[in-house]
């Protein structure tokens, strides 16, 4: 009896201790770039990115044409909101499937290697970041370095 009794206390105290953590109330993000209001912002969790634009004041410079509204923004990632003048490059955070296969080594299942990433991860914070995706080691890093933006 006192075994059963003293796994039922031990599951009780399980539940309400940090084994489950409770989920954060807000997520910061950075935002940099082409606004009028560049800072860090708050927003509830699972917010998109067009949640977060209701609350940039934009350049009129500003470029929002690469950016995908419906990405799921988490803690800690940094928007760079381009300029009309750097669209040559792909972002590696907003780039679409066949915008990612026109880089140099590069094909679909590479480029869906990088979506999966980021949409599990969050969004990429440095260039360098998409050497943490499987396959994307220094050597195709720096053929495409000079062609790709966050």
């Amino acid at each position: 009896m006192k075994p059963i009794l003293l796994f039922v206390l031990f599951l009780l105290t399980a539940c309400t201790s940090d084994f489950f953590p409770a989920e954060k109330d807000s997520i910061r993000v950075s935002v940099r770039g082409e606004v009028k209001n560049p800072g860090n912002f708050e927003l509830k969790p699972y917010s998109t990115i067009e949640d977060l634009l209701k609350y940039l004041k934009l350049n009129e410079n500003s470029d929002l044409s690469a950016l995908n509204p419906n990405i799921v923004l988490k803690d800690g990632d940094v928007l760079i909101i381009e300029g009309k003048q750097s669209l040559a490059k792909i972002s590696i955070n907003t780039a679409s499937k066949r915008d990612l296969e026109t880089l140099p080594g590069i094909g679909p299942s590479m480029a869906q290697k990088i979506i999966d990433h980021r949409n599990s991860q969050g969004l990429f914070q440095r260039i360098e970041d998409i050497m943490k995706v499987k396959g994307i080691k220094e050597k195709l890093f720096e053929k495409i370095k000079d062609l790709i933006r966050i």
